[in-house]
């Protein structure tokens, strides 16, 4: 193939992975077409440029439950220093 997009890559390949997983194992594909999600939004929601999207594991802010005089120092300074804490939202 000469000049293709990523798109073109997709929609060949795509069908070929399915149909793959399919006929070769005792599983369905569920998600059809495969979900995409973009390099930056894969490190703001989950952290990762791999997410398991099989758990909905969120990166959350946890700001709000921690304060400055939490009486744990190393939160405490942080939370001075304007730090914005994230914790896996289950």
């Amino acid at each position: 193939m000469s000049f293709v997009s990523q798109e073109d890559v997709w929609a060949m390949t795509e069908p070929l992975m399915i149909q793959l997983a399919e006929k070769f194992s005792d599983k369905q594909v569920v998600s059809k077409p495969f979900p995409r999600i973009s390099y930056l939004d894969a490190l703001t929601i989950y952290g990762s440029d791999k997410p398991d999207l099989r758990f909905d594991l969120k990166i959350k802010p946890i700001t709000e439950m921690i304060s400055a005089d939490c009486g744990f120092t190393v939160f405490a300074k942080a939370v001075q220093d304007g730090w914005r804490g994230a914790r896996a939202e289950s």
